[in-house]
């Protein structure tokens, strides 16, 4: 369901103008005017190639593509033209809480970072994209690399992973204004600048307000969101730059299904009822340093990073009770508060050198997360539980490619270790994993058109809280802590013509110790 239509505005005139976009360009000096000795031009360095591999081509989003595409709709929808994914969502449209899967696995199993930052949280492993109101206004690209993979931060990319890389402050300078109104009562408003470069500093700033009354009953979405990056270019080899991204969320929730007989009689009928709404903030801010040495023969980043979210949810026990677990339970009138903060802070450095046909790279991060859990009743105005996780992750890796006549060879090695612990009124035993991955690959590119490759890659994945605790919010009894494997070989062909271009992909994964959403191995 098309929820919002868009019209750039450029001359066009349509019958009935929903969405209207304007844009003006703030251009860098050196495109303005001719040099003097004071000016210069940067060739940003893009964060993708410090740790997504070449050797296995992944699909790219573009900045252009994704101006065109973005109504303000929740990433999982953009990510849906792409090869391997489906989304789908609560509501019934493209906003508020919205899901994908990568090869058929839901995304606690797909590594997702911005410029490097893990994105995933610690204990679940999800992203919860509805605490990111337009996100992808801000962003660069968006690359997806489907199968197994290990030289990613944060948690394993058991089924892929999916790289959000933020604006290029130097090459992204056209500042925008939307307005539109469309079906569901939907509305968004965004305004964004880009500085361009100004000297030796150049900013971007978007902020957005949109909401949706939701195709499904009392499934709404209003949120608001503020995007900020600015950079300080000491010298073209020397940069630093600063990320803050903070959104707001108000939702009714729909996670619960209807009968067959209830669509019959309402097409939009909402198995949750109008009592379970929830309220979320996240932010995230992200500090990163970057050197060129040689002529970019050895690059440098170093970044640290904090992610905090505050919020709560309402749980309608008995609507619940009735519809999912027991149709014949007695309605008691209780609505409980789930209560939900986390922090998430760490650091990565990575670095990339050239040596004739050798290409190195290595690099760690580490990162650590506390969520502290709280449940209330209305009933009894009492504490049901308060508990926290506490997660920390290390991830050390090096990648090393070889260039000859056509040919690239390329080998990766990773180590991981993650531990788990949990404060609460039951007794917890301290949960450690360690991994060893890699990964061999090769590619033959005849030409600049066509290319070849393979790859064999091994991961492992921790299972996450939920796993562990069997849904629960308060530990009652440890169900699993066992991890799982993938052993995942990969053949690929891509074509790259004037009027085709595309890839063809075989795929063949090896499973074993997996658990499923019901909790069975």
């Amino acid at each position: 369901m098309k929820t919002l239509s868009h019209l750039s505005f450029s001359g066009l005139v349509a019958p009935a103008l929903l969405f209207v976009a304007f844009s003006f360009s703030s251009l860098p000096a050196s495109a303005a005017s001719a040099p003097d000795s004071s000016d210069y031009v940067l060739d940003a360095v893009s964060v993708v190639s410090f740790y997504r591999p070449d050797l296995k081509t992944g699909n790219l989003l573009t900045r252009d593509r994704l101006v065109e595409m973005n109504k303000g709709q929740e990433p999982s929808f953009i990510l849906n033209s792409m090869p391997s994914v489906f989304a789908y969502s609560d509501t019934g449209n493209e906003y508020g809480y919205s899901y994908f899967r990568l090869r058929g696995m839901d995304q606690t199993r797909v590594n997702m970072t911005l410029d490097g930052m893990p994105l995933n949280e610690g204990e679940d492993m999800g992203v919860y994209f509805s605490n990111y109101p337009d996100m992808l206004a801000s962003m660069h690209s968006v690359q997806v690399e489907n199968g197994a993979g290990i030289t990613n931060n944060g948690v394993a990319a058991y089924a892929g992973s999916i790289n959000f890389e933020s604006v290029d402050l130097l090459r992204d300078t056209v500042s925008r204004a939307y307005a539109g109104y469309g079906s569901f009562n939907t509305f968004k408003t965004s305004v964004e600048y880009n500085t361009g470069r100004l000297g030796k500093f150049a900013g971007h700033f978007k902020a957005t307000q949109q909401q949706s009354d939701g195709f499904r009953d009392h499934a709404y979405n209003n949120s608001q969101s503020a995007f900020i990056k600015l950079g300080y270019f000491f010298s073209p080899d020397h940069t630093l730059d600063i990320l803050s991204f903070v959104g707001q969320s108000r939702n009714g929730q729909g996670w619960i299904g209807s009968s067959a007989q209830e669509l019959e009689m309402n097409p939009a009928a909402n198995g949750c009822s109008e009592a379970e709404t929830d309220r979320f903030i996240q932010n995230i801010t992200k500090l990163q340093y970057r050197c060129v040495f040689g002529g970019g023969a050895l690059v440098l980043t170093a970044s640290a990073y904090y992610n905090f979210l505050k919020g709560h949810y309402y749980f309608d026990v008995d609507n619940y009770m009735v519809k999912v677990a027991d149709p014949l339970w007695s309605p008691t009138g209780e609505v409980d508060c789930y209560n939900l903060r986390h922090n998430m802070y760490g650091g990565n450095v990575a670095v990339r050198a050239h040596l004739g046909g050798f290409r190195l790279t290595g690099g760690i991060n580490a990162s650590f997360f506390d969520r502290n859990h709280v449940g209330t009743s209305n009933l009894t105005e009492s504490l049901l539980w308060d508990n926290t996780g506490r997660k920390n992750d290390v991830n050390v890796f090096a990648r090393g490619e070889y260039s000859f006549r056509g040919f690239t060879a390329g080998a990766d090695v990773q180590y991981r270790h993650a531990d788990f612990a949990y404060e609460g009124d039951v007794p917890f035993v301290s949960r450690n994993w360690d991994f060893f991955n890699w990964s061999a690959k090769l590619r033959w590119s005849p030409d600049t058109r066509h290319s070849v490759y393979f790859s064999a890659t091994q991961t492992h994945r921790e299972p996450t809280r939920s796993d562990m605790f069997g849904g629960e919010e308060n530990l009652t009894a440890v169900v699993t802590d066992q991890a799982e494997s993938v052993l995942d070989f990969e053949l690929g062909y891509n074509i790259d013509l004037k009027w085709i271009s595309g890839n063809l992909n075989l795929y063949y994964m090896d499973f074993r110790d997996e658990l499923i959403l019901n909790g069975a191995m």
